[in-house]
């Protein structure tokens, strides 16, 4: 009896152990996947936090590109806008400059020809007056020239006269008289003159 106790006993002790090295390998296979969960619930979360940081990294890296395009496409549309403004200033300024040279090339052939008016106007001027010049000279040579040929006549008629009546003795009287005769005398022998010689007989050449 107190053998079968004994073994009974035993047989209890070693199965208690063999229980408890079974829950102790339990517990250790517990802790163990508890661990690994651990650390794969770290890992997850650290890849986790991983992504999320690279997606936010890679939205900040978007933001910045497209601010950086933003304000380069800015850049883009001033420059843009600023050269059509330079073109259209400069194709004014063009324009301008190109209306104020046809202007400046009217003006000058405007004057030119003014000039030239004035020229031929001046120079008909100088030849009118040249040409009246030419002939008071004419008519002065001529009213010489008829003069001296009435004095040649008075003289002419005067000294055959004293040759006539051959009075000598008041020759100066007589000459004198014949050199400052009547007007009226002088008109009437003057035009018979005139009439009795052709111009071309009376006129003197001109330096002219």
């Amino acid at each position: 009896m107190q053998k079968k106790k004994k073994d009974f006993d035993a047989k209890q002790t070693l199965a208690a152990a063999r229980a408890m090295e079974v829950h102790k390998k339990e517990m250790l296979d517990l802790k163990a996947r508890a661990e690994r969960s651990r650390k794969e619930e770290e890992i997850r979360i650290q890849r986790v936090e991983a992504a999320r940081n690279n997606q936010q990294s890679r939205v900040q890296t978007i933001v910045e590109k497209r601010s950086q395009l933003e304000s380069h496409l800015d850049v883009v549309y001033h420059e843009r806008i600023k050269d059509r403004t330079l073109k259209c200033v400069e194709r004014d300024v063009t324009f301008e400059e190109k209306k104020a040279n046809v202007e400046r090339i009217k003006k000058v052939e405007e004057f030119n020809r003014l000039q030239t008016l004035l020229k031929i106007s001046q120079e008909d001027s100088r030849s009118r007056m040249i040409k009246m010049k030419k002939q008071a000279l004419i008519e002065a040579r001529k009213k010489i020239a008829l003069e001296s040929l009435v004095r040649k006549h008075r003289i002419a008629e005067a000294v055959g006269n004293m040759r006539i009546s051959n009075k000598w003795d008041n020759i100066n009287e007589i000459m004198e008289s014949a050199t400052t005769s009547s007007p009226g005398k002088d008109k009437s022998r003057k035009k018979k003159l005139s009439s009795s010689k052709s111009a071309s007989d009376l006129e003197t050449p001109t330096y002219l």
